[in-house]
């Protein structure tokens, strides 16, 4: 398959992710068709905000419960144990978050297709 992205140079690729830091907010889909370098600081960007904003919650039950803004996340307490320590306990932990938080912010296939159907392999997205 053809590679529908031109590569960068060094000062296109920090404009494209100065751009993502600017344009993009946290929690608004992700276009799949932007350029792989937005997507990128847009996915560091929300590992950024999941990293700042999780925290342990104690909500009475022997579950071990991680808050990031308004969802909880509940984990045996066993699994947690399963972890060396607390630090590494709560980076896959953030890994999880960051899944299904970036899962839900692609934006559906199916209009990135009827997109890209309007472009013919001469042209190049940017």
């Amino acid at each position: 398959m053809k590679n529908r992205y031109r590569n960068l140079t060094h000062e296109e690729e920090k404009d494209f992710r100065r751009w993502a830091r600017e344009n993009w907010e946290i929690g608004s889909k992700v276009i799949p068709i932007w350029h792989p370098i937005v997507r990128q600081e847009c996915a560091k960007m929300l590992d950024e905000d999941i990293t700042a904003n999780i925290e342990l919650s104690d909500d009475g039950t022997l579950d071990t419960v991680v808050r990031y803004k308004n969802a909880l996340y509940r984990y045996d307490t066993a699994y947690r144990y399963d972890f060396p320590n607390l630090e590494e306990f709560l980076q896959s932990t953030i890994e999880d978050i960051w899944e299904s938080v970036w899962d839900e912010l692609i934006e559906d296939p199916e209009t990135t297709k009827r997109f890209l159907a309007n472009f013919s392999d001469e042209k190049v997205l940017q």
